[in-house]
C-alpha cells in the first residue's frame, strides 16, 4: 500500500480495467496477506504493460492486478530537530525490550506455587457427570473463618448498584438477565433460612459493559477483593497459584504457520468447574431481581471471575482434563495442552480434515469434564475455518 497518495491521471492504459483494488493509489490498512506460494494460482491470461513511469497490469480471479513503477512522487519537505532526554531514552529502550523476541524458560515453582498445585491434587474430584470439583487454595491450612464487616459492605454495594441501575432500565433488565441464568443454570444457589448466620464472606458485585461483544454486552463481575472490617479480603488469603497460560506470543507465531486454522471459544469456562461445597459460603453475594422483593443470600456454585484463584483453577482443570481423558483425544490434546489461551483456542493444521478432526476431538473431549444442561451442552466451541490452500 502506498505511503501517500499516488496520482493515477496518467495511468491511460489501465482505465478500463475492473482492478482487484480500485483504490490502491490511496494509502489504507492492508485486509488479507496470501502467501507467495498462491501468487502463480491466482494469475490469469493477460497483461497489459506500462512505460517506464507506469504500473503494468496483471490478469487474476480477484481482478487486475498493478505491479511496477508508479511514477515520480515529489517528496516531501520536513525539518527535524533533535533533543537528548534521557528519561524518554530509557522508556524507549524498556519498550523495545519488552517487544524483543526471546525464549520463554518455565520458571520453577515457589513454596506457595508447589502447596497450591498440591492442594489441588489432593482435593480435586468429579461427581457422577464428569464436572470437576475444586477447592479454593487458602495460605494456610487455618485460613480465616470468617471475615467481619464484609457481609455489611457487600449489602451497601448491592443497593448502589441497584440504585443506579434502576436509572437505566435496559441496563437493569439486562442485569436481571445475566442473574437469571447464573441461577438457573445452577452457578448459584438461594441459601436456606437455616444457614443464613454461617456466611463466611460475601463478594460485592458489579457491571462492565463491553459494547463490542455480540454475546455478552453486559457482565457482572464479582469484587473478591473488597475487605472486611480489618481490612483483610478473601483474595488475601488465597494462593494465586502458578501461571499455566501458555506465553500469547508463542500461541501467535504458531499460528501463523499452519495451512488451515481454527479459533475458538470455551463457553462459560470458569463455570462449569465446582467448588466444594464447603468453600461455597466464602463465596455469598446479595441479589434480588425486583425491588418489592426483600433481598436474599445466594451461594456462588462454580469457580468464580473476580477471586484470584480462579485463573489457576481453571486452567490447571483442563489440564486434569487432558491427563484423565486425553488418552482417547490425541489432537484435542495436542490443542488444549498448547495452543490455548485461558478459554480462547487458537490453532491450526496441514490440512482441512486434520483440522475438522480436532474441532470434533476438542467438543467430545471438553464433553467428559462437564454437564449437559437442559438446553443442551453447555460448554461448546464455535470455529471458523480459513482456507488457504486450492484458493483459486
Amino acid at each position: 500500500m502506498p505511503s501517500i497518495r499516488l496520482d493515477k491521471s496518467s495511468w491511460h492504459h489501465i482505465k478500463a480495467l475492473q482492478l482487484a483494488d480500485p483504490n490502491c493509489h490511496k494509502p489504507g490498512p492492508v485486509d488479507l496477506l496470501i502467501g507467495a506460494e498462491c501468487f502463480a494460482s491466482l494469475l490469469l491470461p493477460g497483461s497489459i504493460k506500462g512505460d517506464s513511469n507506469q504500473p503494468s497490469a496483471l490478469n487474476s480471479v480477484f481482478g487486475w492486478l498493478l505491479v511496477g513503477n508508479v511514477g515520480y512522487v515529489e517528496p516531501e519537505a520536513h525539518s527535524f530537530f533533535v533533543h537528548e532526554e534521557p528519561q524518554l531514552h530509557d522508556e524507549l529502550k524498556k519498550l523495545w525490550q519488552l517487544e524483543e523476541l526471546s525464549v520463554f524458560p518455565s520458571k520453577p515453582l515457589t513454596v506457595e506455587d508447589e502447596r497450591c498445585e498440591q492442594i489441588f491434587k489432593d482435593l480435586q474430584v468429579r461427581d457422577p457427570a464428569g464436572r470437576y470439583i475444586v477447592s479454593l487454595p487458602f495460605r494456610n491450612e487455618e485460613h480465616e473463618t470468617t471475615f467481619p464487616g464484609s457481609r455489611d459492605t457487600a449489602l451497601r454495594c448491592f443497593h448502589s448498584i441497584e440504585k443506579r441501575l434502576l436509572k437505566n432500565m435496559e441496563l437493569y433488565e439486562k442485569y436481571c438477565d445475566f442473574m437469571k441464568e447464573y441461577l438457573d443454570q445452577g452457578h448459584m444457589s438461594l441459601v436456606p433460612t437455616e444457614e443464613l448466620s454461617i456466611g463466611k464472606y460475601f463478594i460485592p458485585h458489579r457491571f462492565v459493559l463491553r459494547t463490542e461483544s455480540s454475546t455478552t454486552p453486559l457482565r457482572v463481575v464479582f469484587n473478591a477483593s473488597a475487605k472486611d472490617a480489618r481490612g483483610l479480603s478473601l483474595n488475601d488469603v488465597l494462593l494465586v497459584g502458578p501461571k499455566l497460560q501458555t506465553n500469547i506470543v508463542e500461541i501467535l507465531l504458531k499460528f501463523r504457520v499452519h495451512a488451515v486454522v481454527f479459533t475458538a471459544d470455551m463457553k462459560q469456562m470458569y463455570r462449569q468447574i465446582l467448588i466444594r461445597a464447603s468453600d461455597r459460603d466464602y463465596q455469598r453475594i446479595f441479589w434480588r431481581s425486583n425491588v418489592d422483593q426483600p433481598v436474599q443470600e445466594y451461594r456462588l456454585n462454580t469457580v468464580t471471575y473476580g477471586v484470584s484463584s480462579a485463573p489457576f483453577l481453571a486452567c490447571r482443570t483442563v489440564k486434569q482434563l487432558i491427563h484423565d481423558e486425553g488418552g482417547e483425544f490425541p489432537l484435542a490434546s495436542q490443542v488444549l495442552g498448547s495452543d490455548v489461551y485461558v478459554d480462547d483456542i487458537i490453532t491450526g493444521f496441514s490440512n482441512v480434515r486434520m483440522a475438522q478432526n480436532a474441532k470434533t476431538q476438542i467438543i467430545e473431549l471438553l464433553k467428559r469434564g462437564i454437564s449437559n444442561s437442559e438446553n443442551g451442552l453447555v460448554m461448546f466451541l464455535s470455529y471458523s475455518l480459513i482456507y488457504h490452500e486450492n484458493i483459486a
